[in-house]
């Protein structure tokens, strides 16, 4: 949500900043938040087409429950 996107068209580099939230359905089927933070992204152009060159998924500001969502080892 909420990316702001800075552009380069010039050097063909971009960057953008966004935020996420991550939604997970429970046996009672409500929902609960059991993620949220940011993505730092920079893409280039590359035969005339952008792609990702960086993501940072560092950034992970609520870290909640995520058993049944993730395996982490």
């Amino acid at each position: 949500t909420n990316p702001i996107i800075e552009i380069d068209e010039d050097a063909g580099e971009a960057k953008a900043r966004s935020y996420y939230t991550v939604l997970q359905s429970v046996e009672d089927g409500s929902l609960h938040v059991i993620a949220s933070g940011r993505y730092d992204d920079e893409f280039e152009r590359h035969d005339g087409r952008w792609r990702f060159s960086y993501r940072d998924l560092t950034l992970l500001d609520l870290r909640g429950d995520l058993s049944g969502h993730l395996r982490l080892g």
